[in-house]
């Protein structure tokens, strides 16, 4: 973080950035994942305490959510579209950086639904 506090302070054109990729299981969690949900849900504490302190100081943190599976033939969750938000995500000015950028693919939407439903 020094580093980046540093940059922050050098530069009025870029914005440092801690960007932290995560799942769903921190805003969604299930008994048979609970340790891995627990690690995500402290992951997304972490990132939203840093986003508290830091913003201001003009270092960018940011947590991108991903639900659903990280494949060419998804229509939100493939590769070319995760960088690009993320990439979109970074490029924000200064002050202007938004905390969590949840990307939902439709299929693992409809997958949540499902399981709501108790598998209907």
């Amino acid at each position: 973080m020094p580093k980046l506090l540093g940059t922050a302070e050098s530069s009025d054109i870029k914005t440092p950035s801690l960007i932290v990729t995560s799942g769903m299981l921190a805003k969604d969690p299930f008994p048979a994942m609970f340790s891995l949900a627990t690690c995500k849900a402290g992951q997304h504490s972490l990132v939203h305490s840093l986003h508290k302190e830091y913003e201001s100081k003009g270092v960018h943190c940011a947590l991108v959510v991903v639900g659903g599976t990280v494949d060419e033939k998804m229509s939100v969750t493939n590769p070319r579209n995760i960088a690009g938000e993320i990439f979109e995500l970074f490029g924000r000015p200064q002050g202007k950086g938004q905390l969590e950028l949840v990307l939902m693919d439709p299929e693992y939407q409809k997958h949540i639904q499902r399981r709501e439903q108790g598998g209907k």
